[in-house]
């Protein structure tokens, strides 16, 4: 199996500069996934649905809006950038909500070193209307 990680272009703001950075949230996913499919490789089985960490929520629009605003929430209290300012910037907790196609009736705050992910063949697929 192939992985492929996209590079984002940032414009350094000292001397307006473009930089190649891939986001930290990103590298680490690739890092889990790389030693996932190692363990596979060595077991010859791969569960399916694989097993998530923790800081992994895949939710569907079944799910009770209230747990998923609430496990967004709590990761938003940790990694979030408003009160106090920015105080999510140098956290070393890692978050992905991962989203099935369907429309979701949810506030999603995102804040730092967090990925919020549509599970959809295209954009369209999976629609937040909070």
């Amino acid at each position: 199996r192939m992985l492929v990680c996209k590079l984002a272009l940032f414009q350094s703001p000292s001397d307006g500069m473009l930089e190649q950075q891939a986001p930290v949230s990103a590298w680490l996913l690739f890092l889990f996934f790389l030693s996932r499919a190692a363990s596979v490789a060595a077991s010859g089985t791969q569960p399916n649905p694989p097993t998530w960490p923790a800081s992994v929520k895949v939710f569907s629009p079944s799910d009770d809006p209230a747990y998923i605003e609430a496990t967004v929430r709590a990761a938003f209290a940790s990694n979030g950038g408003d009160t106090p300012s920015d105080h999510g910037q140098f956290s070393l907790s890692r978050f992905a909500f991962l989203f099935r196609p369907g429309t979701y009736h949810v506030d999603v705050p995102v804040g730092y070193y967090t990925q919020v992910l549509g599970l959809g063949a295209s954009p369209q697929d999976v629609v937040f209307d909070a």
